[in-house]
């Protein structure tokens, strides 16, 4: 991971996907330290189309909440593989986030566990996906 050249607010991170790896540019500087973010396990959102930031290419979207200022990642409440599908269900994955899920911001935290209006995040065992934020923290 590396300060983008052309941003200051911006960080530019290499991530494993299990077995691809991707860049992903994240708008985090002014939230997390480098160290809070080096080797820890997040959730990206991937099926996006690629975006340029101040002229480098991200592919891939970080997902973060945040509250009253305060950010913290998005993560899996136990060590999962690199590249777990994650998706909405009830304790089993039924279906795949969608940018959409995002544009809404129909998600959210609740009880520790990452939220949509009808589900929550989880990987394909079922397992939640977390933040150690308040309640009604948003998910970008």
């Amino acid at each position: 991971m590396e300060d983008h050249p052309r941003a200051d607010k911006l960080y530019v991170m290499k991530i494993d996907l299990g077995g691809e790896h991707r860049q992903i540019i994240a708008g985090l500087k002014n939230y997390l330290r480098r160290e809070d973010l080096l080797n820890k396990e997040i959730v990206v959102v991937i099926n996006l189309k690629y975006a340029k930031l101040r002229g480098l290419e991200s592919q891939g979207m970080l997902l973060a909440a945040e509250k009253d200022e305060k950010v913290v990642i998005i993560h899996q409440e136990t060590f999962k593989t690199p590249g777990t599908r994650v998706g909405i269900g009830y304790g089993k994955l039924k279906k795949k986030v969608e940018i959409e899920d995002l544009e809404k911001e129909n998600l959210y935290i609740e009880g520790g566990k990452a939220r949509v209006v009808k589900g929550f995040l989880v990987t394909e065992d079922g397992t939640p996906i977390v933040a150690e934020i308040e309640d009604g923290a948003k998910i970008k």
